[in-house]
């Protein structure tokens, strides 16, 4: 499941359990009011929102349901957010950093996968290949994951090139392409059709351990920061004290058997709350975009 499917999954999932009247969480006063961008849905397969809606509202649903709504624009969740009718919607980063300034919301729980919430990008490259660095790479041809609705692997590698001082990725590479999961981009390297790819670091491993030729064939050749690609918000009108009430309900998720059988559609071990601290490294790549796109629609203040 990609990060858009995931977040939708989770968002409307989570209605379920903080639901008046669950067993689970029974003295929860009101319904939770979620919210989706489409846009999170739209890059997501085929078909997932109406498997994900089918599943969570026709199986789960019992008559103290909370409300979930698909906002169509980005326009139409900030005024739903200001006008205080959404409580809880999951971001990709990226677009909370763009959201903040317009809307009241705050980063309130994050997504442990494979005991991490980060995810870590790499660049691949074949062994023996006498490329060391990505320094080595000039004029080559790259593959780059994009399976988020935010463009963060061609923004990670666009950033690896400038600390090396090297031109952005469509000046330097020969053909930047593009392919929705990591999978893809590294049997691209590994059966020589590509001389690199950006992948997340959790999919090579995965491969390198059902296929260990694919390590004995493919090298890191450059490795981000743990980076924060998404978040689960909570709106900023709710007093501090129901939004932690809120945080700690759906932290205890995993432990009820309709929550476990959501994060495991959702490939979520279970929902921590978010720390401070957590969205450092992507604020770095943030500025860094924002730089070089500052003439762009999504110009905000630098992040500190």
């Amino acid at each position: 499941m990609n990060s858009p499917s995931l977040l939708t999954t989770l968002a409307i999932g989570i209605t379920y359990i903080l639901a008046p009247g669950n067993h689970a969480l029974a003295e929860v006063a009101s319904p939770i009011r979620v919210g989706v961008l489409e846009s999170a849905v739209a890059s997501g397969d085929a078909g997932s929102l109406g498997v994900t809606l089918n599943v969570l509202f026709e199986e789960l649903v019992n008559e103290n349901f909370g409300e979930a709504t698909i906002f169509a624009s980005d326009s139409s969740f900030i005024n739903a957010v200001q006008k205080d009718e959404i409580d809880f919607f999951p971001l990709e980063t990226f677009q909370y950093f763009r959201f903040r300034e317009r809307a009241p919301l705050k980063p309130a729980l994050t997504a442990i996968i494979d005991e991490s919430c980060f995810e870590t990008l790499i660049v691949l490259g074949k062994k023996g290949s006498q490329h060391a660095s990505i320094a080595d790479y000039a004029s080559k041809d790259v593959t780059i994951t994009h399976q988020w609705t935010t463009p963060y692997g061609q923004i990670w590698m666009d950033h690896l090139l400038d600390k090396n001082g090297l031109p952005s990725s469509e000046e330097y590479f020969k053909q930047v392409s593009t392919v929705k999961q990591s999978q893809n981009a590294i049997l691209s390297v590994f059966f020589g059709k590509q001389d690199l790819c950006i992948a997340t670091k959790r999919s090579f491993e995965a491969m390198a351990e059902l296929n260990p030729q694919i390590r004995k064939s493919l090298q890191v050749v450059a490795e981000s920061d743990p980076l924060l690609l998404f978040c689960l918000c909570a709106s900023g009108n709710r007093s501090a004290e129901e939004r932690l009430d809120i945080i700690r309900r759906a932290s205890s998720t995993h432990e009820h058997p309709a929550g476990k059988q959501i994060l495991t559609l959702s490939k979520v071990e279970r929902l921590q709350p978010f720390e401070e601290g957590q969205l450092d490294t992507m604020k770095v790549l943030w500025n860094f975009h924002q730089e070089r796109h500052s003439k762009s629609e999504y110009t905000t203040a630098p992040l500190e």
